[in-house]
């Protein structure tokens, strides 16, 4: 009997020994985890060591949830992380599908509507030859023939072109934001045809050109002209500054527009002469040509128009294609940490999570040792302050 009872003893010694060397194991693991990340946590991220990681990171107005865990890269080096979810960041590009749509909706309404015009005159001018014999001699087109003078649209395009050289030459920035909020400007933003060279400078001004007429009303609201001053300084000058460092390009953009119009005009004056050659020779193959010319110019209209109806109802998919809905925003950085526990920033990014990771868009990214020390002077209460997406 004592012999079973001293090997059940020694088999219950044996259990409680093995249970304590597994607990000690576990301990051991999660306490080197837990000494990377607190290494990294209580790292300083300023020169004057007054504050550390954890302080800044942890306590983010703009953050929503915040994760810190340690990873192995394909070095075999001990990785720690830090992440930042944006609270309400889930489709953030959702205003700018809408502005896109609501300006290439206004600029294809204007552009078939242009069309329709040239095709009724067109028919007109057809209908005018197809009536006359052969032996007819061609009277009366001197109102028809006769150059006419520039288009309304031309000349408004020359008038907003000489306001942004005025103020160019002599810049204001009270005189470039009447001209950016006047109607003249937003009628030629939506108005002139996109072309690939400018294409993310006009994007711009058609995404934010609304916004910055909203703050505007907002700071004009504010009571007092300190008040009215600290908004600006905030929330509006950011978009001017970029806005003015546009200007030239603007110049070029709207001067490209002008060369558009008098190619058009050249065009018409060109025709209009071979009217009047037609009105002189009275030549039946001449009049014939004028049919022919008159008939394709209507087909390419109608075939322009059913281009921009096209590109009307394809707005809603094309928006989607050149502002992706994403999940939501996060923020990452990320230290190596060597054996002595001491941790390196080596990256930093704000990236836009897709519900496709291949397709996460990389918003920013973050160089140099002082990342975190510049981070520190953001106050942001939001994603979208922080990013200066308003």
């Amino acid at each position: 009997m004592s012999i079973v009872i001293s090997a059940q003893r020694k088999s219950a010694f044996f259990r409680i020994l093995g249970s304590g060397l597994v607990i000690a194991i576990a301990l051991g693991l999660v306490g080197c985890e837990n000494a990377a990340i607190s290494a990294v946590k209580e790292s300083y991220v300023d020169n004057g060591k007054t504050l550390t990681a954890a302080q800044l990171l942890n306590n983010r107005q703009a953050c929503g949830k915040v994760t810190w865990r340690k990873l192995e890269d394909n070095n075999g080096r001990t990785v720690v992380e830090y992440k930042c979810t944006f609270p309400d960041s889930d489709d953030f590009l959702a205003s700018n599908r809408e502005n896109y749509i609501v300006g290439q909706k206004a600029y294809n309404t204007e552009r078939i509507n242009r069309y329709k015009l040239d095709i009724a005159k067109y028919e007109d001018e057809l209908s005018n030859l197809v009536r006359r014999s052969d032996g007819d001699e061609l009277r009366n087109f001197e109102s028809t023939t006769a150059p006419k003078p520039s288009s309304d649209h031309y000349n408004r395009l020359i008038a907003v072109r000489k306001q942004l050289i005025a103020i160019s030459n002599e810049y204001s920035e009270s005189a470039y934001v009447r001209f950016l909020l006047g109607d003249d400007f937003k009628w030629a933003l939506n108005y002139s045809r996109m072309t690939d060279e400018h294409a993310d400078m006009i994007r711009f001004f058609r995404g934010f050109i609304g916004p910055l007429e909203r703050q505007f009303e907002y700071m004009e609201s504010q009571s007092t002209p300190a008040d009215r001053a600290n908004y600006k300084k905030n929330n509006i000058d950011r978009y001017l500054q970029r806005m003015r460092a546009y200007i030239d390009e603007l110049g070029d953009f709207f001067a490209g527009q002008i060369a558009r119009e008098e190619m058009l005009e050249e065009e018409e004056r060109q025709r209009a002469y071979a009217l009047e050659e037609l009105n002189k020779e009275g030549s039946a193959r001449i009049r014939q040509d004028m049919i022919d010319i008159l008939k394709e110019r209507i087909e390419e209209s109608n075939k322009y128009i059913a281009e921009h109806e096209d590109k009307i109802n394809g707005l809603k998919e094309q928006s989607e294609i050149d502002y992706p809905r994403y999940e939501g925003i996060v923020e990452t950085f990320q230290w190596v940490v060597n054996r002595e526990n001491k941790p390196t920033l080596i990256s930093g990014q704000v990236v836009a999570l897709s519900g496709n990771p291949n397709e996460n868009k990389i918003i920013k990214h973050h160089r140099g040792a002082d990342a975190l020390e510049i981070l520190s002077q953001s106050d942001a209460i939001n994603y979208r302050e922080y990013l200066r997406l308003d």
